[in-house]
Formats: structure tokens, sequence, C-alpha cells
């Protein structure tokens, strides 16, 4: 019965979204839940996520998670999603990743397709975008007021004023089931547009106020 739509499904595409922690990872999979929810629809696609656990030793982290995803789908295209925080590269004359180089890498080990998401400054900096996700969770009084500064910076001291530590990249449990992802995706909509196209998503639909 079978033998055209088993062809089929194994040259479907699977996007691998690749990320820099943890916390990111659940974000990410919750964000696109969100997409997902309101598209009413499945995507046409595989969606495999892999945390290369910071910027350290991005290029060589990248290309071992390719290669594993590449095993697991030996006959599927596989499109990569690169999700980074822009700070590194703002803030240094040498930014620690060659992103063309790694770009080069990724195709010459069989990269169907190269999408870039960035989070400027930081992902911290989308977080924060529900402040009143964060006080929730950290059980802070709802009336404490957002500081001024970056979103990492923010976070560190809110947490440090509910006397716990912020990881960036960690598991931070329940921290952001706490965020309301629709408020923060409304937010960032321009910063996920090449996501959202990837996915076969109007923006206009997901995002009504901003042009596609």
């Amino acid at each position: 019965m079978s033998k055209q739509k088993d062809k089929t499904k194994e040259t479907d595409s699977v996007i691998l979204l690749l990320v820099e922690g943890e916390t990111e990872v659940y974000f990410y999979k919750l964000l696109i839940k969100n997409i997902r929810d309101i598209n009413n629809a499945p995507f046409s696609c595989e969606i495999e996520y892999k945390n290369i656990k910071g910027i350290g030793k991005y290029t060589n982290d990248a290309l071992r998670r390719f290669d594993d995803v590449k095993r697991k789908y030996p006959h599927r295209h596989i499109e990569v999603i690169l999700c980074y925080d822009t700070d590194v590269f703002e803030l240094s004359k040498k930014p620690p990743v060659d992103m063309k180089a790694l770009a080069k890498v990724l195709f010459g080990a069989g990269a169907h397709e190269i999408i870039h998401v960035k989070a400027k400054s930081s992902i911290e900096d989308w977080f924060i975008l529900d402040w009143y996700g964060v006080l929730k969770h950290l059980r802070l009084n709802k009336r404490t007021k957002r500081p001024a500064g970056k979103g990492k910076q923010v976070l560190k001291n809110a947490f440090l004023k509910a006397n716990r530590v912020y990881v960036k990249g960690g598991k931070n449990e329940g921290f952001i089931d706490s965020l309301n992802i629709e408020t923060i995706r409304r937010e960032i909509c321009k910063n996920i547009q090449p996501l959202c196209h990837r996915l076969g998503i109007d923006c206009n639909d997901i995002c009504k106020e901003m042009k596609t």
C-alpha cells in the first residue's frame, strides 16, 4: 500500500533548531507549539531541538548535532535554524563564531538550508517582556518594577531578590512555564519571522499587527 507514501515521507524536510541551552530548548518548544495552535494545523516537517550548550565550541557542536540528525533521517532534507543571542557579536571586535564559515561547514556536511533567528541582545530580553510572569515565578510582589538594563542582568537581579540564582542556559525549573508565550511572541514577531516563514506560516495570521 504505502511504498509511494513511505518514499514521500522520507523526502520530507527536517528542521533542526540549534539553541544555546536547556532553557532555550524548552522556550522554543513552547513558542512553536503556540504558533502551531494558532495555525490550527500540523506542520509538514519534523522538528528536532538540539542544545549546543553555549557559544564556546559552537561550530564543532553544531556540526556534531547536525550529523546526529542526519544519521536519524538519512533520506531527508535537513534545514538548520541557528538560534542565538546577538550580544556576543555586538560587543566583541572578533566574534566568537564566524557564521559564514559555519554555514559553509554545514552546507558541506549536507545541510539543505540555513536560517538565522537572532535574539537581540539576548533571549533573556525576550523573557522579561512578560515581567509579570517573571515576578509570578519568583513569587515577588507584582508591583515590583522592572529595572532598566539588559535582559540577562535584569533577570539575575530579579532572581537574587528572590534568593535564587539565574543560570544562563540552565534548566531553571518552572521558569519558562510561568511566562506568557503569547505575550512574548507578539513582541518578537520580527525576530522570529524567518522561523514562521519556514514553517509555512503567514505572519499576518500569527501577528496581526505585522506586515509580511
